[in-house]
């Protein structure tokens, strides 16, 4: 668990490498400061599991973020999007309603736009998420040709 001080860094702004990791430009390190970040504690124990808000999404932004306070990122999952919560399992897709096409257009022109608040099932951190498929699995057998 990365302690407190930590936390309340990510959640003030970090300075991470811009760029690639440890790349030097012109003898030096290029280093930006990252905007303040939401920083929730989703799930604890061993392996906690963070759910962090960002207003900016640079080039493995999270990962840099954590490793400045010391912390090691294994697992990403995304479950948001502006104002669009994806709620459908990976490799599923669905049409956006007419209101999300409008909030993204709203995004786009800069206005204010604020998520769902209820999270999909599928798109809370507590369980893993299976995908729900109402087609009938098929099976597949293979026989193998003797060599000529």
């Amino acid at each position: 668990m990365p302690p407190n001080e930590g936390l309340e860094q990510i959640r003030r702004g970090v300075m991470i490498d811009r760029g690639r990791l440890d790349e030097v430009r012109a003898g030096r390190r290029d280093r930006i400061l990252t905007a303040p970040a939401k920083v929730e504690l989703v799930r604890g124990g061993d392996n906690p599991w963070y759910e962090v808000t960002l207003t900016e999404g640079r080039n493995r932004q999270l990962r840099k973020m954590f490793e400045e306070i010391g912390h090691h990122v294994e697992k990403i999952r995304r479950i948001g999007y502006g104002a669009l919560r994806l709620d459908v399992p990976p490799g599923e897709f669905r049409e956006l309603k007419p209101g999300e096409v409008m909030a993204l257009d709203r995004a786009a022109k800069g206005r204010k736009v604020e998520p769902k608040k209820n999270l999909p099932e599928f798109a809370k951190l507590k369980t893993p998420a299976k995908p729900k498929s109402n087609k009938p699995r098929r099976t597949f057998a293979s026989k193998a040709r003797p060599s000529r």
